[in-house]
């Protein structure tokens, strides 16, 4: 079955005023399906009698137009609306849809469409919607590395170099955890393609990485520079827990969790508060003014009014429903 739009513009002194008919096609049988507009006085067996819609069907067969194949003749006529409604939503102009349906600005539509694939939503490639296999994650950190001008040849695997799988659970991830030089080096590192990943950032201005402003966890392995390890986190651990309650020296990440929001930017912008959410960096302490020492923990969220990411500092006995205390789980 396919479907045909006519639309008949309105003109005043009209009895009836019919915008639009649809019809289907079925069995090569022409059939009014759907009428939108005003009330009108006529009864179905009178809808072929009108003659613009003869001489619409007329002119579609004239022209040979292959229906089936047409977007909106596969589309309820609904969905064709609220399609372009979604643009009115998104800010676009009448001036500037006029734009777009000029002959010499349709390759706009190209382009728009390009973008709109590598959209999360259209994508087949990422784990649960969200995440980058492990091997995209991999060659994203060689790209990174050597746009940074860092060797990538001076970075050596603790444990294995097979990367463990990902699990049922939507918000278990894989991520390549790294060191740079210094803890504070990776952690700008870390943020710097975080942010690179989304539309828009902010950082609190309070958060310092001077290394007497922030610290591993007390009890936490000694940091090691230039080692990868593949790391399995569970992002919705602890939600609306104290992290001074609950974070572990081997079990709770650091900077681990900059680089999930970095190589994976989707499972970011998936934040709702809801079944995606906002986290804290329960392996790190940091000093900010007027607060005491190594008495917060930073913490990454997602604007969901702005749609931007960001990264700041709370104090780590505070509590929020919003927010998760992650944890490693087993290699």
């Amino acid at each position: 079955m396919t479907y045909i739009l006519l639309t008949k513009p309105q003109k005043s002194g009209m009895i009836f005023r019919v915008e639009h008919l649809i019809a289907t096609v079925e069995n090569g049988i022409l059939r009014p399906e759907f009428i939108e507009g005003p009330e009108w006085p006529l009864s179905t067996k009178d809808w072929s009698d009108l003659p613009w819609w003869r001489e619409g069907l007329v002119r579609a067969a004239t022209k040979g137009d292959r229906l089936m194949a047409s977007l909106t003749s596969q589309m309820r006529f609904t969905q064709v609306q609220e399609f372009a409604d979604c643009f009115g939503r998104s800010g676009m102009t009448p001036e500037e849809a006029e734009l777009c349906l000029k002959p010499e600005h349709r390759s706009v539509f190209d382009d728009m469409l390009k973008a709109m694939r590598k959209h999360a939503a259209f994508r087949t490639d990422l784990v649960h919607g969200v995440f980058n296999a492990a091997l995209v994650q991999l060659e994203a950190f060689k790209a990174r590395c050597k746009d940074k001008g860092i060797d990538f040849d001076r970075f050596h695997f603790v444990g294995s170099e097979t990367p463990p799988e990902f699990t049922d659970d939507p918000e278990v991830v894989v991520v390549l955890d790294a060191t740079l030089a210094t803890l504070q080096e990776t952690f700008e590192f870390a943020w710097e393609w975080t942010k690179d990943g989304q539309h828009d950032s902010y950082r609190w201005d309070g958060l310092n990485t001077d290394p007497a402003k922030l610290r591993l966890l007390e009890g936490a392995e000694a940091f090691e520079p230039f080692t990868l390890r593949w790391r399995r986190v569970k992002l919705d651990a602890n939600v609306g827990k104290k992290p001074v309650n609950v974070r572990d020296p081997k079990r709770s990440p650091g900077v681990a969790l900059l680089f999930v929001a970095a190589q994976h930017p989707e499972r970011i912008k998936a934040t709702d508060y809801k079944k995606r959410f906002g986290f804290w960096i329960p392996g790190l302490q940091c000093t900010v003014p007027d607060s005491d020492p190594w008495s917060r923990a930073p913490d990454v969220g997602f604007s969901l009014g702005d749609r931007r990411v960001w990264l700041s500092a709370a104090l780590a006995d505070g509590e929020h429903d919003r927010w998760a205390v992650p944890v490693f789980l087993g290699e």
